[in-house]
């Protein structure tokens, strides 16, 4: 059931975030990125954005890109900025976010094969068999086959604009199917995001810029008025503490 999927997905991400280390990184990654997203996604107005993007999606995104690119994120801004730059250029068009990357789906054809590849990812496979086992516990014809992991998985295009898949049951885990109008104004969010998070790098002064009130304007307002969260005010302190060992 949809619980134990649930809890599934909760345990694995746990299990990553011990792969990671550093003082609970991937953890700490998410707060800021959630941060991030929740506050800043308020300029827009209308239906807030941040609806779109579940709090699980948002783990599986960041999951993701330690899965693959473990060795370049050493600090939580350096998760920001990845997660801003591959996210704001994602087509959801033509890509879907995966475990393993983004995965281009074919242009004649409406079944996206998704497969590991050669490249060095983070989580191993026996810890992917591991939970692709427990999801998929039942199997009414062939209990034997409960077990089984597939070398390729498939996922069949539909007309979402914005397809996270949950990698255990190649399900969509957006809240619901988006259009392209909320798709395109998801990325425009990104993209001022990776706009706002260079300007604290290329200050032409040559003092950098504050990346509290540059990069977070609206969740510094929030602070500033006493309505934030706990775990956000603290997400991004460190966030500013960290700012000197990101390399760009």
């Amino acid at each position: 059931g949809n619980g134990r999927v649930d809890l599934s997905m909760l345990t694995f991400f746990e299990e990553v975030g011990a792969l990671v280390g550093n003082d609970h990184l991937l953890k700490r990654s998410v707060l800021l990125i959630r941060a991030w997203w929740w506050y800043e996604s308020l300029a827009e107005g209308e239906k807030s954005p941040r609806e779109y993007l579940p709090d699980c999606a948002i783990w599986l995104m960041t999951t993701a890109l330690f899965n693959v690119y473990h060795r370049l994120i050493v600090d939580p801004v350096q998760a920001l900025y990845l997660f801003l730059r591959i996210y704001a250029s994602f087509d959801g068009r033509k890509e879907i976010v995966t475990l393993y990357g983004l995965k281009r789906i074919p242009d004649h054809s409406p079944v996206c094969i998704i497969e590991r590849d050669d490249r060095e990812y983070l989580i191993p496979p026996k810890l992917f068999e591991k939970y692709y086992s427990v999801v998929n516990v039942s199997h009414e014809t062939n209990p034997n086959l409960a077990n089984a992991v597939p070398l390729s998985q498939q996922w069949k295009a539909d007309n979402s604009s914005l397809v996270i898949l949950n990698p255990f049951t190649m399900e969509n885990i957006t809240l619901e199917k988006l259009s392209n109008r909320k798709v395109d104004k998801i990325q425009a969010i990104f993209k001022q995001g990776l706009v706002n998070l260079k300007a604290t790098f290329d200050d032409a002064s040559g003092q950098r810029a504050s990346l509290t009130s540059t990069v977070f304007p609206q969740t510094m307002r929030a602070l500033l008025s006493g309505t934030a969260r706990r775990d956000t005010a603290a997400s991004t302190r460190h966030g500013a503490m960290s700012i000197d060992y990101i390399e760009m």
